[in-house]
C-alpha cells in the first residue's frame, strides 16, 4: 500500500473514543466541567466594574471638590469687582467680569480633562490586571449581549441539574 495515501491519528493519550471530558453521558457536568463553565469569568468581569465603578466615583468626587473651589474663587474674585465698580464705567466693569468668567470656564474645563484622563488611566490600569477591556466587561454586564445571556443561562442549567443530582 502506498503510505502517502495513510491516515495517521493522535489523539490524546488515554482518551477514550466518544468520551467528553466535560460532561457526563447523563448531561451532568464533570469536576472539570463545573471547573470550565462556572461563573468565574463573569464574576472577574463584575468585580473588574466595581472596582472601576468605585475608582469613577472617588475621582469624580475630587473633581466636583476642585469645582466647588473654583465657584468660590469665582464668588471672592466677582464680589471684589462688583466693590471696585465705583469709578469705572459699565463696560470695564463688564470686561471683568467676563475675564473672570472666562477664567472659571478655564479651570472647570481643566479638571474636567484632568477627570476623563484619570478615568482611563484606570481603565488601562484594571484592563491589565483582569486581562480584559473594561469597556468589553461593562457592555457584557449591563446590557448582557445575546451570546453571552444564552451561554450564562446554559451554564445555570447545566449547574441546576448537577446540583439536583
Amino acid at each position: 500500500m502506498n503510505e502517502q495515501y495513510e491516515l495517521y491519528h493522535h489523539g490524546i493519550r488515554g482518551m477514550k473514543w466518544g468520551v467528553r471530558r466535560f460532561q457526563k453521558a447523563d448531561g451532568s457536568l464533570t469536576s472539570a466541567g463545573k471547573k470550565r463553565y462556572s461563573t468565574t469569568e463573569l464574576k472577574k468581569m463584575s468585580k473588574q466594574v466595581g472596582e472601576y465603578n468605585r475608582g469613577k466615583y472617588l475621582i469624580r468626587q475630587k473633581t466636583n471638590r476642585e469645582i466647588s473651589k473654583h465657584n468660590e474663587w469665582y464668588d471672592s474674585a466677582s464680589k471684589k469687582v462688583y466693590d471696585n465698580r465705583l469709578g469705572k464705567s459699565q463696560k470695564e466693569t463688564d470686561k471683568a467680569f467676563d475675564k473672570i468668567g472666562k477664567e472659571l470656564d478655564r479651570r472647570i474645563e481643566e479638571s474636567r480633562r484632568k477627570q476623563v484622563g484619570k478615568e482611563k488611566d484606570l481603565a488601562d490600569k484594571l484592563s491589565k490586571k483582569y486581562g480584559i477591556d473594561v469597556n468589553v466587561s461593562m457592555k457584557e454586564i449591563q446590557k448582557g449581549s445575546a451570546p453571552y445571556r444564552i451561554a450564562m443561562a446554559r451554564v445555570g442549567d447545566l449547574l441546576k441539574k448537577n446540583n439536583e443530582r
